[in-house]
């Protein structure tokens, strides 16, 4: 049986959490903006360039009530970067135990990464019970999380990787999902035209797409 944790109470809800890599601050501001307007709340900045911490304080700043996470994370140090910064969780692509342990000792929220029942296990042995699926459909997600679901069946999963608007919706009619993750609400044309209201659309449309699975 689920536990409320402050993960989960964060995420509950979510359709999607968009996964952002940040190659200009002020564009990632207006995307961030145009999905939010849509209806999309939850966000995670990539590690992925050095325009990331830049990009989540502007965040805070323009979208006060969105819930900004830090995602590719490697090392205790950014997830000490991180709750000094006031995210509002952390994410990584897979599972290493000391960072679980240093996010316990901040009380930041964390969502690692895990593929095998072996790795669900030692995260779930370690305290966590919220665990990205990475990568989700090269490693045959809809088929995994299946089978995870009755050997643990107090862990419920994120799928990130490979998640599109063709099948996100199939993720998250499996039970032991409690949202997916991916950049596909956020199309390459789209962004590079900074057609906002476009993207706002987007966003909307995937709400309404989620909400039609209740």
């Amino acid at each position: 049986m689920l536990t409320e944790t402050p993960l989960r109470k964060l995420l509950s809800g979510v359709p999607a959490i968009p996964v952002m890599t940040v190659r200009e601050v002020q564009e990632s501001t207006e995307i961030a903006k145009a999905l939010h307007a849509g209806g999309l709340t939850v966000f995670e900045i990539t590690l992925r360039t050095p325009q990331a911490w830049a990009a989540v304080e502007a965040l805070r700043k323009e979208l006060p009530d969105a819930c900004v996470g830090i995602g590719t994370v490697v090392r205790e140090e950014q997830l000490r970067q991180a709750h000094e910064s006031g995210v509002d969780f952390a994410v990584s692509a897979a599972l290493h135990l000391p960072l679980v342990e240093a996010a316990q000792k901040l009380e930041l929220p964390y969502l690692p990464g895990t593929e095998t029942a072996s790795e669900v296990f030692a995260a779930r042995e370690a305290g966590c019970t919220t665990l990205k699926l990475f990568p989700a459909v090269a490693s045959m997600g809809m088929d995994r999380l299946k089978n995870f679901a009755p050997v643990f069946p107090d862990v419920d999963f994120v799928p990130t990787g490979g998640i599109n608007s063709d099948n996100f919706r199939a993720y998250l009619t499996i039970p032991n999902v409690l949202t997916v993750g991916g950049g596909w609400m956020m199309p390459k044309q789209v962004v590079a035209d900074k057609s906002w209201r476009v993207l706002e659309g987007v966003a909307r449309e995937l709400v309404v797409r989620t909400a039609e699975l209740t």
